[in-house]
């Protein structure tokens, strides 16, 4: 029971449901603040997407639906992206993304620069992805000896979790950004 309580509330409801929450929250805003006067406040806008999405019990399950709908399109994006980044000087030598020039840079700038990179990834996925085997991972547990399932079975589910949240969160922030900027 403590293994199923943890996944539900990290693996999906932080990774998959709140990122998902943020991008149909962003898509409302947009799409709702169009009928609003340029000065629109807050309020206003927080009432918008109340009557759009929690007007009734078939519009919150419509809400929750939805958010995990794109929740887990960001979820497919992510790891397609760290596959793509993986694989993208061969296949044959697939390279850690942390072993990538923009992760060795300092911190500071890799934060500030991050939406950039995130954009120019998605386009490189898009637009210069040979085929869908440049695109795949390989699972790095059949490297590990059996005696030390034990840890990595603990670090993945304690960190994957976690990590997966913020790199999802990262996407929703980021089309977040892109809809602030469009309004």
């Amino acid at each position: 029971m403590k293994d199923f309580i943890s996944k539900v509330t990290f693996g999906f409801l932080m990774a998959q449901l709140l990122p998902g929450a943020v991008v149909v929250t962003a898509f409302t805003c947009m799409i709702g603040s169009s009928g609003l006067e340029s000065g629109a406040c807050l309020k206003q806008i927080l009432d918008c997407i109340e009557n759009h999405w929690f007007c009734s019990t078939f519009t919150i399950l419509g809400f929750l639906f939805v958010s995990v709908a794109v929740g887990m399109l960001i979820h497919g994006l992510n790891w397609t992206v760290l596959g793509y980044i993986e694989n993208r000087d061969g296949v044959e030598k697939p390279k850690a993304v942390r072993d990538t020039t923009f992760h060795q840079r300092p911190f500071l700038r890799q934060l500030v620069f991050a939406p950039f990179k995130m954009v120019h990834e998605i386009m490189d996925v898009v637009l210069k992805t040979p085929n869908i085997e440049h695109l795949m991972m390989d699972e790095n547990v059949s490297h590990l000896e059996a005696g030390f399932m034990q840890q990595f079975q603990f670090l993945e589910d304690f960190y994957l979790h976690f990590g997966q949240f913020y790199a999802h969160m990262a996407y929703a922030f980021l089309v977040t950004l892109v809809h602030a900027v469009v309004c």
